[in-house]
């Protein structure tokens, strides 16, 4: 009975943990951020719209938090995962890009 006690104890720690990472890389704009955050997302999307090697515009969901730009979704070639970073980048307000994105064929 005491070792079932220390295993779940041990698995909702964990469970905690992942959760609360998860809330702090995804909060909520800061109120000095929120405005430019907006605009910042509308330049981001801009400009992986303006590529459309990268597939269509709904393939790669941005969001921005505090300058902070967070890409997912799924695209053809690891090559592209790292253009759209870099694109991303390059936009004006972006001070760090935090790249979730995946691609179909890891083998080009």
């Amino acid at each position: 009975m005491k070792k079932f006690k220390r295993i779940s104890f041990a698995a909702a720690a964990i469970v905690l943990a992942a959760a609360m990472s998860g809330c702090v890389g995804f909060g909520r704009c800061s109120p000095e951020y929120c405005a430019s955050d907006k605009a910042t997302l509308a330049e981001v999307n801009e400009a992986l719209a303006s590529h459309r090697e990268l597939g269509a515009p709904a393939a790669i969901h941005a969001q921005v938090i505090n300058g902070r730009a967070y890409l997912t979704g799924l695209v053809d070639t690891d090559l592209e995962v790292r253009r759209a970073e870099s694109i991303v980048a390059q936009v004006a307000g972006v001070k760090d890009v935090v790249n979730s994105l995946s691609s179909r064929n890891t083998g080009r």
